[in-house]
């Protein structure tokens, strides 16, 4: 696996704006990326829910940020 900035279970969001996910899973494919050809990046595999609703979706590493809360700013 190419060197992740992340690591499963940790939790993240869009840099254009997203409810907060978390990470569940992280790998490496070979692929083009803002024009360069066969580079190795990371996919990261994310969940959230709205609601009850569990969804998850597929993002690249340079989609997301981390999200730095404590857990009790997650259940305040």
């Amino acid at each position: 696996m190419a060197q992740s900035n992340f690591k499963v279970g940790d939790i993240v969001r869009l840099k254009s704006g997203s409810p907060d996910m978390t990470i569940n899973e992280i790998a490496t494919s070979k692929g083009t990326y803002s024009g360069r050809e066969d580079l190795k990046i990371n996919k990261v595999r994310a969940q959230w829910f709205v609601n009850t609703t569990l969804h998850s979706g597929d993002f690249t590493e340079p989609q997301l940020e981390k999200v730095e809360k404590t857990a009790d700013e997650y259940f305040s």
